[in-house]
């Protein structure tokens, strides 16, 4: 749809910000590919900037994937109240996004160790 979300600025676009990069966001509608472009006249870091906007980052040194807080909370509602293990809520979101064929949806796997991200 070409949607790029701008931090900083009230959502404008930063005067020092580079290109926009792909940022692939997980919520309770779905796995989401975004393009945003981060603010670089503070001093913030990446993640901070992600949690200013209530998601949190799969990783602290260089976030490609975050996770809404709510798909967060429902997360851990499901875990408490219905033991639903992690794997298996990504599979649920995954077939929200795309139900005839949920295998197309991104997995996003550590290069390292080839482990699935967990959610928390």
């Amino acid at each position: 749809m070409g949607l790029t979300v701008y931090f900083g600025h009230d959502g404008e676009c930063c005067p020092r910000s580079s290109a926009a990069t792909k940022l692939t966001v997980v919520d309770i509608t779905g796995v989401h590919c975004l393009r945003i472009c981060w603010c670089r006249c503070q001093l913030r870091e990446d993640p901070l900037q992600l949690l200013s906007a209530r998601l949190y980052p799969a990783s602290m040194s260089c976030p490609r994937t975050a996770f809404t807080f709510r798909l967060l909370d429902d997360f851990l509602l499901s875990n408490k109240i219905s033991g639903c293990p992690a794997q298996s809520y990504y599979d649920r979101v995954r077939r929200l996004t795309d139900s005839a064929f949920p295998n197309k949806v991104p997995v996003r796997v550590s290069n390292r160790n080839l482990t699935y991200l967990s959610l928390i």
